[in-house]
This record gives C-alpha cells, sequence and structure tokens, in this order.
C-alpha cells in the first residue's frame, strides 16, 4: 500500500516538473519571437506646394422667363368672343332726372348700392326703443350730402342727433352709369331695443 502511494506521489512531482519545464519553454520561446518583431516603415511626408490659381470670370446666364401654360378648355361653341363690351340695359337711359343731374332714387338704379362704412350712434342708451328711419343723399363720393327724416319712434332728442351725426359719418358706394357718377337717395334704418341697433 505504501508502496503505490509512494509511486503516486513520485509520478505527482515528475508531472509537475515536466508542465513546469514546458510553461518556461513557452515564455522564452515568446520572448525570441517578439524580439524578431519588424519595425514598421517609416514614410516620408508629402511634400506641398502652392499653385495660384489664376482668376476666372463667370458670364452672367439668366434663364428665359417660362411660357404661360395654356389650358385648355372644352367648350361646345367653337367661337369665343374674347372682347365682349358690357352694355347697360336701355332702362338706365330713360331713367327719370338722368340727363337733368337731379338724385335719382336707390330703387330706380341698375343696382342697389351697398354701405361701405358704418358708425353706430353713441349717444343712446340701452333703455332707449324705436326705430328710426331716414332718407340719405348720397353724393358722386359716396358721402351723405343732405338728410330726411322719414319716421321715429324714439322721444330723446339727444339720440336722434347722434343717429344723424352716424349717418353723415357713413359711407356708401359710388354708382357710375353710362353717363357718369350720380347721386342717390337711399333708405337707411336705425333700430334700437331687444332687436338691437343699427
Amino acid at each position: 500500500m505504501e508502496k503505490l502511494r509512494f509511486n503516486y506521489y513520485r509520478r505527482l512531482e515528475i508531472g509537475f516538473i515536466v508542465s513546469l519545464l514546458i510553461f518556461i519553454f513557452i515564455f522564452f520561446a515568446w520572448q525570441r519571437r517578439a524580439g524578431e518583431i519588424t519595425p514598421l516603415p517609416v514614410y516620408k511626408a508629402p511634400g506641398l506646394r502652392l499653385v495660384q490659381i489664376p482668376q476666372t470670370r463667370q458670364k452672367l446666364f439668366r434663364r428665359p422667363k417660362p411660357a404661360k401654360p395654356v389650358i385648355p378648355v372644352a367648350s361646345d361653341e367653337p367661337d369665343v368672343l374674347h372682347e365682349v363690351e358690357i352694355e347697360y340695359p336701355e332702362t338706365t337711359q330713360s331713367l327719370p332726372g338722368l340727363n337733368s343731374g337731379a338724385p335719382l332714387d336707390a330703387e330706380d338704379l341698375p343696382y342697389l348700392p351697398r354701405q361701405v362704412l358704418e358708425f353706430l350712434p353713441g349717444g343712446c342708451n340701452d333703455q332707449i326703443h324705436g326705430v328710426v328711419e331716414l332718407l340719405l343723399l348720397i353724393d358722386k363720393r359716396g358721402r351723405v350730402k343732405k338728410h330726411k327724416i322719414i319716421s321715429t319712434s324714439i322721444h330723446s332728442q339727444a339720440c336722434l342727433k347722434s343717429v344723424i351725426a352716424a349717418a353723415y359719418k357713413s359711407r356708401w358706394e359710388v354708382v357710375t352709369l353710362p353717363t357718369g357718377k350720380v347721386e342717390y337717395w337711399i333708405k337707411k334704418v336705425y333700430r334700437f331695443g331687444d332687436s338691437g341697433k343699427r
């Protein structure tokens, strides 16, 4: 039994020594291999040479404007008139007062002129109720030239003066007929109360 144990320890020592020798051999062989590494090649830095570039002149090239696109439109009639003069109806020539220069009624005009600028009366409080109907004479510049009170149901003179002042500040559309600009009478209504004022 002791002989087997002795042989076991003996083989263990021999194996340890052999493995240590192998590691030492590898270590020295690796050191020698590291000493044989070839150095990296040294490259010379490239030389820089300045070359003066001559100045050049560029010609400005302007592109021509693109042509307007032509969009074909399908039409049942092959002949289409491009220049058509719009003529007023013959009724405008026979309006009363047209040739005499007298003011016209708004109902007699070819269209109803619209109000361009409106001012609201400022001297009327919320307790005033009623309607003020005015007839305004509009001059050739669209300004109020004269007024007539058709009817009024408010009992405040201050509010009525404020309504008339607001009417004179308003501006109306200028009416131009074939004979030129004309003056016209138009009706303006101001309402106070539940429906508001205008």
